[in-house]
């Protein structure tokens, strides 16, 4: 029995690794990179049970996720930054800012 499993990893590492590692790659669209979000803060709460990260686009408005401890996302809040929390882990305090097209419409009218 040992041997069939011996056998059968062999030919795994030796066949279906190689067709993985030389799989057709395709370069990322204009589309696919705009729509692209990273997270470009986060904060922790003291006592660990709250954590918050900004997801940001390339372009477009960003948004706060606030997670429980359990990886659960309790919050969404539109537009901040500047995150930290209180030392006593009650409360998140962040900047909030005008959206995107808000933004940029008021720049039309000036």
């Amino acid at each position: 029995m040992k041997l069939l499993k011996s056998i059968t990893l062999l030919f795994a590492i030796t066949f279906c690794i190689p067709l993985l590692v030389f799989a057709e790659k395709h370069p990322m669209s204009f589309e696919q990179l705009i729509a692209w979000k990273r997270i470009t803060e986060q904060a922790i709460s003291d006592n660990g049970e709250w954590v918050a990260c900004k997801m940001e686009p390339w372009r477009g408005d960003s948004k706060v996720l606030i997670y429980n401890k359990k990886g659960e996302q309790i919050a969404e809040i539109p537009v901040g930054s500047k995150l930290f929390f209180t030392s006593s882990s009650n409360y998140l305090l962040l900047t909030q800012s005008p959206a995107l097209e808000l933004m940029e419409e008021a720049k039309l009218k000036k």
